[in-house]
């Protein structure tokens, strides 16, 4: 157990330096482009930026996160080619379909979905943004399922980086408009692709398959009910889609584009403040699967499983005052932003949306038990539940406009932190009478 905490704070270190890195710069350069821009300009340029989590939740988040679990436990190099040539083809042919879709409908479906807050000419190139940035997530995925940190970081660096560059090359030649700032970015997650190419090559997982049977036993279900990716995906649908939708509901109401863009300067604050929990989530993922999988029994699972849903739940309460005491004067996070959709009497906005962001860490860890364990039929409904509880409430609270979304949002969030954490412990009980998990468990293995 000491074994892999000491391997947690160092794969969370690694992959942190490296997200801190690449994350900051292209979100940085999103918001001091906020002060120059209009409201309607601002919403677009953020919407074709939100675009690329969007899509790769879509498309690869599931295949990646069900990767990262079985690249975690496999023990050989042919393994581990058989698992990313699998897990990346399918995500390579969900992005190029949604990219397709994009680019041939999106002009007619993103004014209907935001109104006269979007400029249809970021559409092509978010398109073309949300299928690159899929398969890098799929390339950081797997070196990290490979327990590689180093290389998952230094792509993460890497990425962010071009990135950025793509887009503060745009900015200052093309001028400050939407559709420049999408078309840097697109040029920026192009170099990236290349890049995460190099690094796969250098680990080794494009080895050509010389005969059959190298992939895990996982990959043998035969429902479709039972299949890992599936249900992970419809988890992973259930979070930026969703919010990603749910800006839209507000953007349709009265001072609607002004709404958007107050949402969207939020939201990159809160991609931020919940930057560092998801990587520790991620770095937690393949020690997981190797723990439960590998090298411990079921006693010790039970254990493990019961220990960890505590140490989440017990975050939360820390979270939430941290977040309180951060939110009581809302001043200096309008004046760092600089955004003019954003003032001092949005506290209700800010202090919700800063909440939420407070209880990233414990979903984080719950929801590597989950995933770790195999529990992925169980992750999905309650996520789906999460969403659908998320979408209701907005529409209840839409005359708020983006408060009313932010505090929808952290009163889903709270209802599935605490579920989650009874099923958990719930299912510590059942291992430590000997019972046997529900779900599909066994595929994991």
């Amino acid at each position: 157990m000491h074994t892999m905490w000491r391997d947690l704070f160092s794969r969370s270190l690694w992959l942190g330096i490296g997200g801190a890195t690449g994350r900051l710069l292209p979100l940085a350069l999103l918001l001091l482009s906020s002060r120059q821009m209009e409201s309607r300009q601002f919403a677009s340029a953020s919407a074709a930026y939100a675009w690329a989590g969007v899509a790769m939740s879509l498309t690869s988040a599931g295949a990646a996160t069900v990767m990262t679990q079985r690249l975690g436990a496999a023990s050989t190099a042919a393994q581990r080619a058989a698992i990313f040539a699998r897990h990346g083809g399918q995500a390579l042919s969900a992005s190029v379909l949604l990219a397709a879709a994009v680019a041939l409908f999106g002009r007619q479906a993103g004014p209907r979905m935001f109104g006269a807050a979007f400029d249809p000419a970021v559409v092509f190139p978010a398109a073309i943004v949300g299928a690159l940035w899929s398969q890098v997530a799929i390339c950081i995925a797997a070196l990290n399922g490979c327990h590689r940190p180093r290389a998952a970081s230094l792509l993460l660096a890497t990425c962010g980086v071009l990135q950025g560059a793509g887009m503060g090359l745009a900015l200052q030649y093309f001028g400050g408009s939407a559709q420049a700032l999408a078309w840097g970015l697109a040029l920026g997650c192009l170099l990236a692709g290349a890049a995460a190419a190099m690094l796969i090559a250098r680990a080794q997982l494009l080895l050509p398959l010389r005969g059959h049977g190298v992939a895990p036993a996982a990959s043998a279900t035969t429902h479709w009910w039972q299949r890992p990716v599936l249900w992970n995906s419809l988890a992973s649908a259930a979070a930026l889609p969703v919010t990603f939708l749910a800006g839209s509901l507000i953007s349709h109401g009265p001072g609607g584009a002004l709404q958007l863009a107050q949402y969207f300067a939020l939201e990159q604050v809160h991609q931020l403040a919940i930057y560092v929990p998801g990587i520790i989530g991620q770095a937690l993922l393949p020690l997981l699967s190797r723990q439960l999988h590998v090298q411990t029994q079921g006693p010790q699972r039970a254990r493990m499983t019961r220990q960890l849903a505590w140490i989440a739940l017990a975050t939360c309460p820390l979270g939430l005052l941290l977040a309180f005491l951060a939110s009581v004067d809302i001043a200096w996070l309008v004046r760092l932003l600089g955004n003019p959709a954003l003032s001092t009497t949005d506290h209700w906005a800010v202090r919700s949306m800063l909440l939420n962001a407070s209880l990233s860490l414990g979903l984080s860890i719950t929801g590597g038990i989950f995933l770790a364990s195999g529990r992925l039929v169980s992750a999905a409904v309650l996520n789906l539940c999460w969403g659908a509880a998320f979408l209701a409430l907005t529409v209840a609270l839409a005359d708020h406009g983006n408060a009313g979304l932010q505090t929808a949002r952290l009163m889903a969030t709270v209802v599935l932190e605490v579920t989650a954490t009874m099923v958990l412990l719930r299912c510590a009980a059942e291992r430590k009478t000997r019972c046997r998990m529900p779900g599909i468990h066994r595929e994991a293995k």
